[in-house]
């Protein structure tokens, strides 16, 4: 369960910088490690 919930945290900070402009590039180079693991 634990990490359906880890995966869940991920998705949706995501969506939330991806609603940021900068958010969208901050997000992308910020979370290299967790883009990574995601298909």
């Amino acid at each position: 369960m634990a990490g359906a919930i880890g995966l869940l945290g991920v998705v949706r900070r995501r969506r939330a910088q991806a609603l940021t402009s900068e958010g969208t590039r901050a997000g992308t180079e910020a979370q290299g490690p967790d883009t990574r693991p995601w298909p």
